[in-house]
Formats: structure tokens, sequence, C-alpha cells
């Protein structure tokens, strides 16, 4: 793999031990330095599967550390305060509404910094609105930052400003034109990255404080589908911000999943965007970090009958290269394989399962099961399907 997909990689697997653990915010990762160094010459050119800058992506998952070393670094190209196309957003906007004062210093530094301030996104706010929205003490900060770059002829939006009650000072993005059920998933997840003790337990509370008022807002006619100003569904924003958020959103018999005219596949975000689950810690400073597509596999399994129709190849082609991915796509391959053979497998066999119970059988091309063995694997006693099924499946590992 190029070392380019490897410090995306590597930068995704940081970004997952930082949602499980706050203390990774103090340390980076000898490989994802390594590959920093490695690549210096062209960090500004180096894009996620979203199209995002390292930078941005940095700034929008709150990581000052690696956000400050990316900007000493002095790629050979200087970093410029590109607008994602997607939101109209600049690193500046993001670092605004989460309230990160320091981290927004060291962007007015940047090129690009003059214009970023005076540009308005796709919701039509300048990153003085976002800090307007969130309030707080930290407002008097940004106010001083920004004041000698603020555009006079500009006039910020003083009704954003009538929402920041209802948030904690800092780490809440809100935006006009979402609706109250994006301002829970928001909020929601500004709880979640706040949790430092008993995570599991006060997981759980929010998760469920969070279905409450889903319900309500459900029930007062608020539209689950409904999309906010940069084109996403609740859903959506949960799968891209608040993973823990997605299974309540799912149990809704009114979600859809990708409603026509979303501008975000939530597949292929939670194919990508979340793949890693922080399984133990070996030392101090050895953590074992795993692919875990549970997010995915939740979606996948609340599309019901039309999963099984999906050509995930081509869905999820634009990511596709990458290894995480890959091991994904086999799953998904052998998952079909079960749909299409329904009575002959045993029903406790997932497609993960069934994939490593058959992974010596697949190198020595199923010579090595004798007919107990497939009994058991296979569940079927009729042995003309079950051949035909080793044959299918085998297929789908050359």
């Amino acid at each position: 793999m190029p070392s380019a997909e490897q410090l995306v990689t590597e930068l995704y697997r940081y970004i997952a031990e930082t949602k499980k653990s706050r203390a990774s915010l103090k340390r980076l990762p000898p490989k994802l330095l390594a590959l920093l160094h490695e690549n210096i010459d062209v960090l500004q050119s180096v894009e996620d599967f979203l199209g995002q800058d390292l930078l941005t992506v940095a700034v929008r998952h709150d990581l000052d550390m690696l956000s400050g070393l990316l900007i000493e670094l002095k790629p050979k190209t200087p970093w410029y305060l590109n607008i994602d196309e997607r939101t109209g957003q600049t690193a500046i906007h993001i670092a605004a509404g989460m309230g990160n004062h320091v981290l927004f210093k060291k962007l007015l530094q940047l090129p690009g910094a003059n214009d970023a301030v005076n540009h308005s996104d796709k919701a039509g706010l300048t990153p003085m609105d976002y800090v307007y929205s969130n309030g707080g003490d930290a407002q008097v900060i940004f106010e001083e930052l920004l004041s000698p770059y603020i555009d006079s002829s500009l006039e910020s939006k003083s009704d954003v400003n009538s929402n920041s009650k209802d948030f904690p000072s800092q780490g809440v993005i809100v935006v006009p034109g979402s609706s109250p059920l994006h301002t829970e998933v928001t909020a929601s997840h500004f709880k979640l990255s706040q949790v430092t003790s008993w995570p599991r337990m006060n997981n759980m509370k929010i998760a469920k404080d969070f279905a409450k008022r889903v319900s309500e807002l459900e029930k007062s006619g608020e539209d689950i589908n409904g999309f906010n100003v940069l084109g996403i569904t609740p859903l959506t924003l949960a799968v891209m911000s608040a993973p823990p958020l997605v299974s309540v959103l799912l149990s809704s018999p009114k979600v859809k999943i990708y409603p026509e005219g979303e501008n975000q596949d939530p597949l292929v975000i939670a194919a990508f965007a979340f793949p890693y689950n922080v399984k133990s810690q070996k030392t101090k400073d050895e953590i074992e970090v795993l692919p875990d597509h549970s997010t995915f596999w939740a979606l996948y399994h609340a599309m019901g009958a039309s999963a099984k129709i999906v050509d995930w190849d081509d869905r999820l082609s634009s990511i596709a290269h990458y290894p995480h991915v890959q091991s994904l796509l086999n799953e998904l391959r052998f998952q079909q394989l079960l749909d299409v053979f329904p009575k002959v497998i045993a029903p406790q066999y997932t497609a993960r399962r069934l994939l490593a119970d058959l992974d010596v059988q697949v190198d020595n091309g199923f010579d090595v099961l004798d007919d107990s063995e497939t009994a058991a694997l296979l569940g079927s006693p009729r042995t003309g399907r079950r051949d035909r099924f080793k044959r299918e499946a085998k297929k789908l590992t050359v």
C-alpha cells in the first residue's frame, strides 16, 4: 500500500484511539509520526476518503497535538486553508465552532486565513457566526483574535446566538437550518466526547436520553429523514460523528438509509471512517487496534432484503483499495453467499465466523474438509448443495 494511503489509515486508527480514550490525545503513535515525516513533502496533497486534507481532518476531530504538528512540519507546499466542497467550510470554521481558540490562533497564521475568516459556508455562516452561536467565555478571546481580520462590511448573523443557551459553551457546532434531530445528535456527540470515567455506563445513559428525545421529536412531527443545510440526515450525521447513537436512530420504523438526494452515503462512511476498535492495551504505550465494522453491519442489516442485491464492490469502489475495506468486502461477499444458501449454512454462522473457519480450507481448496467437518460447518445433509457452496465460496477467495 502506498505510504500516503498508509498515512490515512494510521490517522484513522489514531482517531479511533482518541474516541476510546482521551489519554490518547496526549501522544502520537510512532508509526503515524514516521509516516508524517516520510510524506512531509506531499502532506498538503494527501486526502482522506471524503476528500479532506489532513489538517482539516485533524481539526474536525479536535486533535490539537496533531494539528499543531502538521502546521509546524512545514511541508514543501505550505498549508493553505482550503474550502471543503461538501460544506463550504475551512478548518477555521470548524475550530471556531468547536470553541478551540488555541488551535484557532495557530490556523490564523496560515495562508488563506484572511479570506477564510470572512468566508460564508453553505449554511451562510462565517467563523465568527459559529463563535456567537456557541457563546461562552471564549467568545471574547475569539473576538480579539479575529478583530484584525474581520471585514466590517459583513454583518454577523445575530440570530444564531439564540441557540447558544441550549448547549455547553464549547464543542458543539450549531448550524441554523439543522433540524432539532440534527441538533440532538450534535449535542449528544458532545456529551459522548466528554466521557472520561465509566464510559460504557455513561454512554448507555447518553444513548438512552437521546432515544427519549428522538421519540419525543418524532411524535411532535419532526422528520427523521430530513436534511440539514449540508444535505445529510440525522442518521448520517450520527455515523460520521457519534456511532453509539446509530442504533437508536435505526430503531425508528420511519428511518431511511441514504434517501434520495442525500449528499453522503452513510455506508461508505461507516466502512471507512470508524473502522477500528481498541481491543486491548498491551503495554503503557502499545494499544492493539483492530478493524471493527459494527456500525456498517448495523446499517447493512437494517437495509433488509435490499442489502442482498447491492453491488458492494461498486458502492465502496472509492475506498476499496484500503486493506481494512478489502477485508470488509470479503465479508460482504461471503454474507451474500450465506444469503444465497440460507438452508445450507448452520444458523450460528456469521460471515466473519465463516471466513475464520474456512481460512485453512480456502488455502487448501477445501480438500481438508472431511464429511463430519463439512456437516458441522454447513449443517445440511444434502451433499450436492454443500459441494456447490464450497465451489462458490472458493471462487470468492480467488
